[in-house]
């Protein structure tokens, strides 16, 4: 489970609870929005254009701070 929250000023990483990292610099005061994006290997030569593949995810929540 990969956890994101953010306030303005600061933004936290934690991956199955444990925090893997926190972000101070450069984070919008204003909410943010969710961008999904997928790599192949870096460096690597890229599949042909004819390859697809498929992502799973289980669930996303949003929640706002009150």
């Amino acid at each position: 489970t990969y956890t994101i929250e953010w306030i303005p000023g600061r933004a936290q990483f934690f991956l199955d609870g444990a925090l893997v990292g926190t972000a101070t610099n450069k984070i919008p005061s204003t909410s943010m929005h969710w961008v999904l994006q997928s790599e192949t290997i870096l460096g690597a030569t890229p599949p042909r254009p004819t390859v697809s593949a498929t992502i799973q995810i289980d669930w996303i929540t949003m929640a706002k701070r009150t």
